[in-house]
């Protein structure tokens, strides 16, 4: 595994334009786009959007983004080249993300983890 990789992380509250920023960056860039939406709608069309059980529905959506992001940390431990991260990632998760950029070999070398 190449250790020179160009990983982005694009953050922002729902509706902010992540995606729309992350998409043509990602084809800049000419590494994968790793996007936390598109995995939790593929997992909903497969697995459906409501809980299989009497798990409240708040609960299934955060077990979706749980997994999702844990599949985001996966992909991109597995990328030679790195990729771009479109995801919302509240301020309070900052220890969460360094811990998924750390399992996917990513050591934070300039810009800032905010």
């Amino acid at each position: 595994m190449s250790t020179n990789r160009l990983v982005v992380l694009v953050n922002g509250l729902p509706g902010a334009g992540k995606s729309t920023l992350a998409h043509p960056l990602a084809r800049e860039l000419g590494v994968p786009l790793f996007g936390k939406d598109l995995i939790k709608e593929t997992w909903a069309d497969v697995l459906g959007s409501f809980p299989p059980d009497e798990r409240p529905q708040h609960e299934w959506n955060a077990l979706f983004g749980a997994a999702a992001s844990q599949t985001i940390w996966n992909l991109l431990a597995q990328s030679s080249c790195g990729g771009v991260v479109d995801s919302a990632l509240p301020g309070r998760s900052r220890r969460y993300v360094e811990a998924g950029l750390a399992q996917a070999g990513v050591t934070p070398t300039t810009g800032d983890l905010v």
